[in-house]
């Protein structure tokens, strides 16, 4: 009877340490992973709250966060249509993988068309900031620049910094522009 009880413990601390280890592997690889979330470009946006169904506009994988972990920064807007190419109360939601929690910022007054997103290093933290830009009606591009820090997020270039500036170029050209704006107002 000794050696089946024995036995018997042999197997559940096999068992246990199989727990251990597979609970451990999972962990490692997921922080190395990125859990994307299931999201496509005009599905609804219902992970965050807001006073009226958003949309998906537009996202990326890009680690805005520092923590050398791709985050999702995702663009979304209120259509009144879902195939509609304007949205207004745009906003991004930056969902952070590790933590599995969403950011999200209440920009002001950000309504336009064709919603793109870019990042680039522009505060000179090392960390990337996050690009966002609309087109009005008009041909002229709204600029909106986010940066993020500890999952700290603010606007760095809002609303109120467009005005007078409309950008003609390509992408590459008005960041350069934005970056020499940016250093004068917020240094």
């Amino acid at each position: 009877g000794n050696m089946k009880i024995k036995l018997i413990w042999l197997i559940i601390i096999l068992i246990i340490i199989g727990i251990i280890f597979s609970v451990i592997n999972n962990n490692g690889i997921e922080s190395l992973e990125f859990k994307a979330l299931e999201l496509n470009v005009g599905d609804e946006f219902t992970y965050i709250e807001y006073d009226k169904p958003m949309y998906v506009l537009n996202y990326l994988m890009e680690d805005v966060t520092g923590d050398n972990t791709k985050d999702m920064v995702i663009m979304i807007g209120e259509k009144n249509a879902v195939d509609d190419i304007d949205a207004k109360n745009i906003d991004v939601a930056i969902y952070e993988p590790i933590e599995k929690c969403f950011y999200n910022l209440k920009l002001k007054k950000y309504e336009g068309e064709m919603p793109r997103i870019n990042v680039s290093e522009l505060t000179g933290d090392n960390i990337l900031d996050i690009v966002l830009t609309v087109n009005d009606g008009f041909g002229n591009m709204n600029m909106r620049i986010i940066s993020g820090q500890n999952g700290e997020f603010k606007e760095i270039f809002k609303n109120r910094d467009n005005k007078g500036i409309i950008f003609t170029g390509n992408f590459i050209v008005f960041i350069r522009i934005s970056y020499s704006y940016c250093n004068i107002v917020y240094r």
